[in-house]
């Protein structure tokens, strides 16, 4: 391949999909091709669109511009955009270069570097500059568009040809111990401007595409120089000579502004005023310099970036010296664009205002916005025409601007469509405020500062401080998002945390920009991250997962670890129950006997008091308890991460995995630790509801309460019917709320809670519309009461001497949410739905849709009738005399047949096999009589032992 194939257009094309990817590094906004239109140039609608290949002889697609009917390829769109593209061959040297297409460097953006071996009189350090005449028209236009040679000699500021610089080298791999001298060369597409001044100078290389190399200093420079002062100050008593009149013999200027950074201060002054810089964005302008400036004009003016670190330190500045008046760009800069960056400053401000055609519209806009600045001192005094004082004014604007440099905004309130309420935002903390806190504010800023008594009195006096007049404060507004499909941010005291899948990361809140959380939702503990993987989760192809658990001290973890041991009793309580009842209860050693036995039990659960996978339990019981704490650990990130997605979208509901009978309650088991006391130590914003309560979900204000910023919605002790069909609306679409007294809403569903369910029963006619909208997690029976079933109570306490939450230690707090956020980074890393082994639940599903009544009934007639054709009303009028007999409503034939397939799936058994059917999933026989098949086996002595629900009342 030649080495000027980068300038090979069809190679280009060929390259860049047709230059369809040129479009779009360009405009990001531009979509697929013939999909939503976009802007090309500073206009109110979107007008241009991405034509396909085929109309342009299928060479390459193009930009159609239907507000100006121009069409442009990708090189002229290059050419129309990029300001150091001058041709056709610049654009494909861009081209090249931006999608590493060239085979060899390309010298484009970047200067041309000669490296020679210094003399001896050289020495390390010396720099010497070479420069031109005057700056190019080039050089000039990526300055600004009214910049002009004279314009730039006010600040020294020189077109340059080249600068050197000698280095000493000690040891380097190529230059070994010489001394080398650097020259960097301009050329017509890469300019180098220099500040020159004299002893020292700034070098400007306004093209360079690593930002951090764009200025470099050459000399001495002075410590917090003021670019622009020297001249200003030197030329004063000059200008104010020229400008004396007989009414005014010593004028001021009108404004002075400090600009915010080289360039954008060049252009003010091609705008027409006098202009000052600091070395940087967030260098501090000291007293001294701010009493210069004064002297000199009527009004000192600052004008800042619109992004983020601009307002931040406009706002730090305004509040250090509030009688500057700041210059606030127009909000509308923000919404233009250049290649996926907003635009910010005032140079993006005058490329965006200028034509060509009418240079003054430039200066009369900017004008108009100098005429609007405004200090934070939201006082004037007043001035008799001998110059004494005469009272006080209050500005009115000034004031709202103080309070919202200071924090203070109102804030429409989700449940309150007519009002508002007032805030209060420090390092993107958000805190609601009453009137009075805001209203106050002003008068304790004077008393801080020493203001004297006489403000201090006219501004209590003044009616300006209303809630009404107070209404005008800026309105705040943010989405509070902080989740995406791959983050959750989590904030603590004295931290904020990260989470992604692949790690945690700590950032504090000072650094963070356009962050918001409300101060009620900061989770009020001091935190660090732990170094430690507290376990690791592995699945193998047959989807059995393995755990490791790596930190054995974890309070959280291992209580769920428990809740997870369904055949604790296997290995920790059965064997010793058979020892006990082999004893001869007359035998004289009886109770000695059986207290060893008790001492042994107790041993063996202190030897595995936190084990899931007891060395001796069979694989499959060991595999089915790792899947247990892996769906619990799966279902708390789930609960976690706040970023709402469709296809995740379930209510999580933690139930017994003990078999018990219908209506009857076992709880104790632990489900709310996790569901209600855990989740809502990290989701603050969360609403509890009593489910007990019989028909609970018909109440009209149920969730009156919630907005969109609640996080989690936890439904206690679910009774025996809850109808949570109620909730398929507010699981996967906008959740409704009905406050009592307001009119209701819909939150939309990205911002509605996610919902956590605890139950002690099993659900009432279960269908699969159901179950797809529930993720189930099961707890053992390992923590309960003493009763029937167990010899003593054993509760979560008993494992840990302590409550867990409440009794925590601050180190113990730290363990908790280390877990949590890394169970978070678990769903994070996971796409698919992992939840409980489900046997169980489904057995309970079905014993609470058949009824205990159908199911004595199912299981003395199929003690004959297993494996058999049985017409279908033969069998249905068995039951209706069974119901008889206990004076119990039965059940209609549709209502029987569904419930006599639940039994069968509760027992085990196959309703209506397909090969015995007819009918579709019917027997239909001769004279069109319905039969039906149950098959099964008859259960034996072996599978009664071995029954989990045998252990458990039924």
């Amino acid at each position: 391949m030649s080495n000027n194939y980068k300038y090979n257009k069809s190679y280009l094309l060929e390259h860049t999909d047709k230059g369809l990817d040129v479009i779009k590094r360009l405009f990001p906004d531009a979509s697929e091709v013939g999909n939503k239109k976009f802007k090309i140039s500073d206009e109110d609608t979107a007008s241009a669109n991405i034509i396909p290949a085929s109309y342009n002889s299928g060479e390459s697609v193009i930009v159609k511009d239907f507000s100006s009917g121009e069409s442009y390829d990708c090189f002229a769109l290059v050419e129309l955009v990029e300001p150091t593209v001058q041709n056709f061959a610049d654009a494909c040297k861009w081209i090249a270069k931006e999608f590493n297409l060239s085979g060899e460097d390309v010298q484009f953006n970047t200067a041309k570097l000669k490296v020679v071996e210094a003399t001896e009189e050289e020495q390390p350090g010396d720099c010497e500059f070479v420069y031109n005449d005057k700056l190019t028209t080039y050089e000039l236009s990526i300055l600004g568009p009214l910049v002009t040679n004279e314009t730039v000699a006010t600040f020294n500021l020189k077109s340059c040809k080249s600068f050197s610089r000698v280095l000493q080298f000690k040891g380097h791999h190529k230059y070994g111990n010489k001394k080398m001298k650097f020259i960097n060369s301009s050329t017509d597409t890469y300019p180098i401007l220099v500040f020159d001044n004299e002893t020292w100078q700034k070098i400007y290389q306004p093209l360079n595409e690593k930002k951090q190399y764009r200025f470099s200093y050459a000399g001495d420079k002075p410590e917090n120089y003021v670019f622009g002062l020297e001249d200003l100050v030197e030329n004063f008593e000059q200008w104010q000579f020229e400008n004396s009149t007989e009414e005014n013999e010593d004028p001021l200027h009108k404004h002075i502004i400090i600009g915010s950074g080289d360039r954008d201060s060049i252009n003010i002054s091609s705008l027409g005023y006098p202009v000052v810089w600091l070395n940087s964005e967030t260098a501090k302008l000291d007293y001294k310099t701010f009493e210069t400036l004064s002297s000199m004009t009527e009004n000192l003016c600052y004008c800042g970036d619109l992004d983020a670190t601009g307002v931040r330190e406009t706002i730090k500045l305004s509040l250090s010296f509030i009688q500057i008046k700041i210059i606030w760009l127009p909000e509308w800069l923000k919404n233009l664009n250049y290649r996926g960056k907003s635009q910010k400053d005032v140079t993006d401000y005058c490329k965006a205002v200028y034509k060509k055609e009418s240079p003054d519209l430039l200066k009369n806009q900017f004008k108009k916005l100098v005429s609007t600045a405004l200090p934070s001192q939201f006082w004037i005094v007043k001035q008799k025409s001998d110059g004494t004082f005469n009272g006080y004014e209050f500005d009115n604007e000034a004031c709202y601007r103080f309070l919202q440099y200071n924090g203070y905004h109102r804030y429409q309130e989700d449940t309150e469509r007519d009002d508002f309420s007032f805030i209060h935002i420090e390092n993107g903390i958000i805190e609601r405020k009453k009137t009075h806190e805001v209203s106050n504010f002003p008068i304790e800023y004077l008393r801080s500062t020493s203001k004297p008594i006489s403000l201090l009195n006219y501004v209590h006096r003044t009616g300006q401080l209303t809630e009404k007049k107070l209404a005008t404060l800026k309105h705040f507004k943010t989405d509070f998002k902080n989740a995406g499909p791959n983050f959750q941010r989590y904030f603590f005291e004295n931290e904020i945390w990260t989470v992604t899948p692949t790690e945690i990361t700590k950032q504090r809140y000072q650094d963070l920009q356009d962050v918001y959380v409300w101060k009620d939702h900061i989770l009020p503990h001091n935190v660090s991250i732990s170094k430690n993987k507290i376990f690791d989760i592995t699945e193998n192809e047959e989807g059995t997962f393995n755990v490791n658990i790596n930190v054995k001290n974890n309070h959280f973890l291992n209580y769920l670890i428990n809740t997870s041991r369904v055949h604790w009793k296997d290995l920790g309580e059965k064997p010793y129950s058979k020892e006990i009842s082999q004893l001869n209860i007359k035998d004289p050693d009886y109770y000695k006997k059986k207290n060893n036995i008790l001492a042994k039990r107790k041993q063996y659960r202190l030897d595995n008091k936190f084990n899931i996978a007891e060395t001796k339990l069979p694989k499959d019981k060991q595999d089915e308890q790792k899947r247990h704490l892996v769906s619990k650990i799966y279902a708390i990130g789930y609960l976690l991460h706040q970023h709402k997605v469709k296809s995740k979208a379930w209510a999580v509901i933690a139930m017994d995995h003990k078999i018990s009978e219908i209506g009857q309650s076992n709880g104790g088991t632990g489900k709310s630790i996790t569901i209600e006391d855990g989740v809502t130590q990290i989701l603050r914003s969360n609403y509890t509801i009593d489910g007990k309560k019989k028909d609970v979900e018909k109440d009209n204000h149920l969730y009156g309460s919630i907005t969109k910023h609640t996080d989690y919605l936890a439904l206690a002790d679910g009774n025996s019917r809850f109808d949570y069909e109620s909730l398929f609306n507010r699981i996967t679409g906008p959740f409704a709320v009905n406050p009592k007294g307001s009119p209701g809403f819909n939150i939309p569903f990205e911002d509605s809670p996610k919902i956590g369910i605890t139950t002690n029963h099993a659900i009432y006619d279960a269908n699969a519309s159901m179950l797809r909208r529930l993720l189930f997690i099961l707890y053992s029976d390992y923590y309960h009461y003493k009763g029937e079933d167990y010899l003593d109570d054993h509760s979560v306490r008993d494992d840990f001497d302590k409550d867990l939450f409440a009794d925590f230690t601050d180190s113990e707090w730290s363990d908790f949410f280390n877990f949590c956020m890394q169970a978070l980074q678990f769903f994070l890393s996971t796409d698919n739905k992992i939840q409980a082994p489900l046997n169980n639940v489904n057995k309970r599903n079905a014993l609470q849709t058949i009824g205990a009544t159908f199911r004595d009934w199912a299981d003395q007639f199929f003690i004959n009738n297993l494996n058999k054709d049985i017409v279908k009303d033969e069998a249905y009028e068995d039951l209706l005399e069974y119901y008889k007999k206990i004076k119990i409503k039965s059940p209609s034939k549709t209502i029987f047949k569904k419930k006599l397939k639940g039994w069968c799936d509760y027992k085990g058994y196959e309703f209506n096999p397909i090969d015995v059917c007819n009918n579709g999933n019917r027997i239909i026989r001769t004279g069109n009589i319905e039969e039906i098949h149950v098959r099964g086996n008859l259960p034996t002595q072996e599978s009664i032992a071995n029954d989990p629900a045998n252990d458990l009342d039924i």
